[in-house]
């Protein structure tokens, strides 16, 4: 994931078109290892990933960031965009139905958006985006900001 951010910031300096960075996280993921053990929080990973993973373009890069965070990339992608995207894949979890060793739930995320700024390093862009996730957490969960 770095070298493509870094991809990015190079084509921004060419081209200066816009890119965006999205960091999710799971809310109360924690839980869910804790009730239904760490095997199901696998497969609650994994079954995210698809779903975002559907729901973006070809171009667009998604990574397990940690945990439960995950980072999207999103070339040709300026803050308002990225925040649909977001909008769009937070009402997707939400309406997922989980299932587990015949067990049902309901997850859901919380999102945070930053658009590289001319000067950004990598580790700013993050940054930023790191803060919104948290403002999110602070807001309630199951946001975007």
């Amino acid at each position: 994931m770095m070298a493509r951010l870094q991809d990015e910031v190079e084509r921004y300096e060419r081209t200066g078109k816009p890119f965006s960075l999205i960091l999710t996280d799971i809310d109360y993921f924690k839980t869910i290892n804790d009730n239904y053990g760490h095997d199901c929080g696998d497969e609650v990973l994994q079954v995210l990933s698809k779903l975002m993973k559907s729901q973006i373009r070809a171009m667009d890069v998604l990574c397990r960031w940690g945990g439960e965070e995950f980072l999207l990339l999103l070339p040709e992608t300026d803050i308002e965009k990225a925040r649909m995207l977001a909008q769009c894949v937070r009402k997707s979890v939400l309406e997922e139905h989980f299932t587990y060793e015949n067990k049902q739930f309901r997850l859901t995320m919380t999102f945070g958006v930053s658009t590289y700024e001319k000067g950004m390093s990598i580790k700013e862009l993050i940054k930023v985006a790191d803060l919104a996730l948290y403002r999110g957490k602070e807001l309630g969960r199951n946001q975007v900001v």
